[in-house]
């Protein structure tokens, strides 16, 4: 949250991985041996990170739309919010290591 920033505050949360969904390309060999990687459970964590009311709308298997309500202090809700990553790099992992890059796009309400 924007306090987070501010008052220069850690953010702490919980986040986990998930099978990649069939049709997403996610083998990578690593010491020699083939593996099936895992994506991030994009849903989970935006729950996790703005303590969303209700379950934010995201498919791992078509992964660049989330859409969430985010929550504001004791506000209540802010409205809709939607994250639309528009640009993706991957790195798979390797001997070398692994990473990945996203521009993501935020729409919020006026």
């Amino acid at each position: 949250s924007e306090d987070v920033f501010a008052k220069k505050q850690l953010e702490t949360f919980t986040t986990r991985f998930i099978e990649a969904p069939p049709g997403i390309p996610n083998a990578y060999t690593f010491e020699g041996k083939t593996l099936g990687g895992v994506v991030l459970d994009r849903g989970f964590e935006i729950q996790e990170r703005a303590r969303s009311p209700a379950p934010p709308a995201w498919d791992a298997s078509r992964p660049n739309i989330l859409k969430y309500e985010r929550r504001v202090g004791d506000k209540g809700t802010s409205g809709m919010t939607e994250l639309t990553v528009i640009q993706r790099s991957i790195e798979l992992p390797s001997e070398k290591g692994f990473g990945s890059n996203e521009f993501i796009r935020i729409t919020t309400p006026a």
